[in-house]
């Protein structure tokens, strides 16, 4: 934030602890999702954003490899690669076409998930092991 502030970063948002709603909307208002966690179980939030027709630049870790697919519904750098997050980001806010196929490709991969369906598929392992 102190930088946003020295560099004079006015169109630049940066958000903590927000609301699930609140979250909701600005997945959904923003052009693409930057994640550069350098660790991370999975990335559901990649999902959240691909079902909002947003997709995510990332760093090329374990669990981001996982629900970002390269350059089909997002993009992966190398981790702590600033220069060329900075280029991958630049790329998708000029290159409408690029974002607007990487944005329908997350929209559709994030279709496959949902609770209801995680749930079932728990419950049927837990059956297994408990039945079987």
């Amino acid at each position: 934030m102190e930088l946003k502030e020295k560099l004079n970063l006015k169109r630049v948002e940066l958000t903590t602890n927000i609301s699930r709603e609140e979250k909701k909307h600005l997945l959904a208002k923003v052009k693409i999702f930057v994640y550069t966690s350098i660790r991370e179980g999975w990335g559901q939030t990649v999902i959240e954003a691909a079902s909002y027709m947003t997709p995510t630049v990332a760093y090329s870790v374990p669990g981001l490899k996982d629900s970002v697919k390269h350059l089909k519904t997002g993009v992966l750098i190398a981790p702590g690669d600033i220069k060329q997050l900075a280029k991958t980001i630049t790329h998708l806010l000029t290159n409408h076409a690029l974002r607007n196929r990487l944005a329908e490709n997350a929209y559709r991969h994030a279709q496959q998930y949902s609770w209801d369906k995680t749930a079932k598929t728990f419950l049927k392992a837990i059956e297994g092991v408990t039945c079987g």
